[in-house]
């Protein structure tokens, strides 16, 4: 705890030195003041460093009080305060100085209002004076505000007139006198808006997107007929309801209304609708006006159509990009042939990823570098809509370029032979070349190994599996020259030691 201030009679504001847990510090119990007051609410702040008690009964003035704050209280990361016992703050409460009138303004139902700088006493009544005559009735004192009822008003008091006032007499809760007040006011009565809506359109085939001009009253995590009828909504198709399937809003203000796909029936591509709001309301519990609009909505019956294909260096895959929104789908391999241009022959060691709900492309893995002819057959994919039409048969162009990452050696594993001697598998991150036909960066090359920083001894073969693996002998590193290079080229950084152990 920082400190403890008193703000008025009522309220003392406990200051903290880093932001209070909301839930353990909105408990009175944390809180106890010595004397009769007792705490009636603890309210916390924003950003939770100070919390404002609210007491049942107002401080006697120029008298000192001790807080005692429970050592329970905890900050938000679950720490209860530093000390082992409960904090007492003393304070020192002293008012001397008088309320004043901060505002005179109509309220929506017509009272006069009169907001003052403090609470004030409930027990003296204010005098008013308005153009001359007394308010000798209809005054209520709560907190900080003096209220005259629109009824027992002088007459004269219509809208958008201004006005003489004299008021005196209004105290704080020690009994401090405000000064005689002597102004004008003007008498304008806010007037209390209408929800409207203020857009209603077809936002999908079977969607329609509503927006009032503020938030509406609505029931939350509520289903479909309950949202339509906080929102009066009926829709109606050639003079048949048709209710709602889903409703959702994440503001209050803007609700999307889906239909049943039912709404297309009979072969009709189009639905003509009528759409009515009746009788919803605000927060406030305003009534809106009436509104209803004509729409018709339009279902999808096209095939998703390729847009482009390319490879996506940093994800490693081809990516066919389509021009709409794709089914989920698995299984898809088997629907795609992919052509090696350069031979002709077909390439099977590839993958397709699966296709989530809204994705506009599907991705394949595997392809190493060159030049291919990717087909999708027909009915591959499918559009995410309500006829779910599939693709027409296509073939795209994917070319794969040359890796720029040198290859490295992910792992080594030993093995002692029968005849004691041992054999040291390399496994490489990529394919890398071997052979006489690599040249000097052959994986097979004796010469690009070190043992123990010797030359490998006489008698020492390496082979290579058809993937990316070269066998050798015990504990291998790379030669500075000449480097082992993978399928592009890049070769393996000298230097790199791989232990094996057994």
């Amino acid at each position: 705890m920082k400190n403890v201030t008193p703000v008025d009679a009522k309220h003392v504001v406990v200051n903290f030195t880093r932001p209070v847990d909301k839930t353990s510090a909105s408990l009175t119990s944390n809180y106890s003041l010595s004397g009769d007051a007792a705490i009636t609410s603890a309210t916390v702040s924003a950003d939770g460093q100070s919390v404002t008690l609210t007491l049942g009964t107002a401080l006697s003035n120029d008298k000192g009080f001790a807080l005692t704050i429970s050592k329970g209280l905890k900050d938000t990361a679950g720490d209860t305060l530093a000390s082992d016992t409960d904090s007492v703050t003393g304070f020192y409460f002293a008012d001397h100085t008088a309320p004043t009138i901060a505002s005179i303004s109509a309220a929506a139902n017509g009272d006069l209002k009169v907001q003052y700088s403090e609470p004030l006493s409930e027990g003296v009544t204010p005098t008013i004076v308005i153009d001359g005559s007394k308010v000798d009735s209809g005054i209520s004192v709560s907190g900080n505000t003096v209220t005259v009822s629109k009824d027992l008003l002088p007459t004269g008091l219509t809208n958008g007139t201004t006005h003489q006032v004299i008021i005196s007499n209004a105290q704080d809760l020690v009994g401090n006198t405000m000064s005689l007040y002597q102004g004008t006011f003007n008498y304008t009565i806010p007037v209390a808006q209408a929800p409207s809506v203020t857009s209603l359109s077809a936002t999908g085939e079977a969607v329609l997107t509503v927006t009032f001009n503020e938030p509406v009253n609505y029931t939350k995590d509520a289903n479909a007929s309950t949202l339509a009828s906080d929102l009066g909504l009926t829709v109606t198709k050639s003079g048949s309801a048709v209710a709602p399937s889903n409703i959702t809003t994440s503001d209050g203000q803007t609700f999307v209304i889906t239909l049943p796909n039912s709404v297309f029936s009979g072969g009709n591509t189009t639905a003509a609708l009528n759409v009515t709001f009746k009788g919803f309301k605000d927060v406030l519990d305003h009534i809106g006006n009436q509104y209803s609009q004509d729409v018709t909505l339009s279902e999808d019956t096209t095939a998703p159509a390729l847009v482009s294909a390319q490879y996506d260096t940093a994800k490693s895959e081809a990516v066919v990009n389509f021009n709409k929104a794709l089914l989920a789908a698995s299984g898809l391999k088997g629907h795609i042939t992919v052509i090696d241009n350069k031979t002709g022959a077909p390439v099977t060691t590839f993958s397709v990823n699966n296709v989530s709900k809204d994705d506009t492309s599907v991705d394949i893995t595997g392809l190493a570098q060159g030049s291919y002819s990717i087909t999708f057959a027909a009915d591959t994919v499918k559009s995410d809509t309500i006829a779910q039409k599939g693709n027409e048969s296509f073939t795209t162009q994917v070319t794969v370029p040359a890796s720029t990452t040198p290859p490295t050696i992910n792992t080594a594993d030993v093995a002692v032979n029968k005849d004691n001697s041992q054999t040291i598998t390399l496994t490489f991150s990529e394919a890398v070349r071997g052979g006489a036909a690599a040249g000097s960066a052959s994986a097979t090359n004796p010469a690009n190994y070190l043992l123990n920083q010797h030359a490998l001894p006489q008698g020492t073969t390496i082979t290579m599996n058809s993937s990316d693996t070269a066998t050798g002998t015990v504990t291998v590193t790379t030669s500075d020259t000449p480097k082992t290079a993978d399928a592009a080229g890049n070769t393996l950084v000298g230097g790199t030691t791989v232990t094996a152990t057994r």
